[in-house]
């Protein structure tokens, strides 16, 4: 049993670094910029994960690094320490990322502006975009989980028992979700 009298120093006597994730979130959230900061350093590899494997180009990237950031902050209230922060942020990540694919597919419709610029037609962005619709498209229709896992996986890097946690089952069945939506999704792009 330990001694009563000892008293453990108080949480804000110890570096940022050392102090509990819980602590960094609680101290994030209630506008504290220097555990704001830290938090950065310790989750922005995962940001940028998902960011840079959704949209591939390092402009775009970086503005939705900074998106989802905002989103993190504003959304830290809601944090509850049920899973853990990394599994949290990357949920928000992938939220954040879908966000701005549908408003840049709204934005930019390469059939439309075809229209407007032919000269567009032949260029390799063209392409890509259409590219990216196709896989856009043939995502939507993977069943739900099966694209949940595919997404924790493949795009945000997570591995089978971090995406297990995340969507509520095991490695094992994250594994067959991943291989299903993996074989789905090349079907559906052969035949587009």
């Amino acid at each position: 049993m330990r001694d009563p009298s000892l008293k453990e120093p108080p949480l804000k006597a110890l570096p940022l670094k050392a102090l509990p994730l819980q602590e960094l979130v609680s101290r994030s959230h209630a506008g504290d910029e220097e555990a704001q900061r830290q938090l950065v350093r310790e989750m922005e590899d995962v940001v940028r994960g998902v960011a840079r494997s959704t949209l591939g180009n390092a402009p775009d990237a970086e503005d939705l690094t900074q998106n989802i950031f905002l989103a993190v902050f504003r959304g830290l209230g809601s944090f509850r320490g049920e899973a853990h922060l990394r599994t949290w942020i990357r949920s928000v990540a992938r939220n954040e990322a879908r966000k701005f694919l549908r408003t840049r597919l709204r934005r930019e419709d390469p059939v439309r502006d075809a229209d407007r610029e032919p000269e567009r037609l032949a260029s390799k962005r063209f392409g890509d975009r259409l590219r990216e619709r196709r896989i856009h498209a043939a995502l939507t229709e993977l069943p739900a989980g099966d694209r949940e896992a595919l997404h924790l996986v493949v795009f945000d890097g997570a591995s089978y028992a971090e995406a297990g946690v995340a969507l509520g089952c095991s490695a094992a069945a994250i594994r067959g979700r991943v291989y299903r939506a993996r074989q789905e999704l090349r079907q559906k792009l052969e035949e587009s």
